[in-house]
């Protein structure tokens, strides 16, 4: 069922928060998705260039609550001593944190095309080069920006090197919330991983 359920007015409100979860963060905006376990409402990949199809980090999120995570063994982190595959059923307030995240951090309204053509305008600084490629889906049926605009939301980022561009560019706001976003996401996954291992959920 899509999102013509929400109106401006909030007609058949009833309905539609049984159909749908809320999650209104601290950051201003709201997010809507359906509650399904078949329904990918967030997915984020951290990997090397190198080694494209190994990611070193990934964290999937379902309608349902199901997360998955993933941490590559080539990874030491510090308090787990495993590695691999967890997975867990979060309520929508450990959801919510995510969301948190990304609105804070511009993730939501990144847009690489705006970004790459602000590089080109812009000197770079520094030489160093990151191999790192962070990639971000989104999938929610309805987002309410903190500006007030509304509608579904599906966005697909892929990104190469956003450590370096966050250094190289630090006037471009954009990429230093990317950077910011990916480092805070996998000190959330590791968090999460730390938790199920000591509830001994690893899988």
């Amino acid at each position: 069922m899509k999102s013509e359920l929400l109106t401006k007015k909030r007609w058949h409100w009833a309905i539609f928060a049984a159909l749908f979860c809320i999650v209104a963060p601290l950051y201003g905006g709201e997010y809507y998705y359906q509650q399904a376990a078949d329904q990918l409402i967030f997915r984020h990949t951290v990997s090397h260039s190198f080694m494209a199809d190994s990611p070193q980090f990934e964290l999937e999120i379902y309608g349902d609550g199901t997360t998955r995570i993933y941490i590559h063994p080539v990874n030491k982190i510090d308090g787990l001593r495993q590695r691999g595959q967890f997975e867990a059923k979060l309520a929508s307030e450990r959801i919510r944190e995510i969301f948190d995240i990304l609105e804070k951090e511009g993730v939501l309204s990144f847009r690489a095309e705006t970004v790459r053509a602000k590089k080109a305008a812009e000197p770079k600084q520094g030489t160093a080069t990151d191999p790192l490629v962070v990639q971000f889906e989104i999938y929610l049926e309805e987002y309410i920006g903190a500006a007030g605009a509304t509608g579904p939301l599906e966005k697909h980022i892929q990104w190469t090197g956003p450590m370096t561009d966050a250094d190289r560019y630090p006037e471009i706001k954009s990429l230093q919330g990317l950077a910011r976003a990916t480092k805070e996401l996998t000190l959330w996954l590791c968090d999460l991983a730390r938790e199920l291992e000591r509830a001994g959920a690893a899988q």
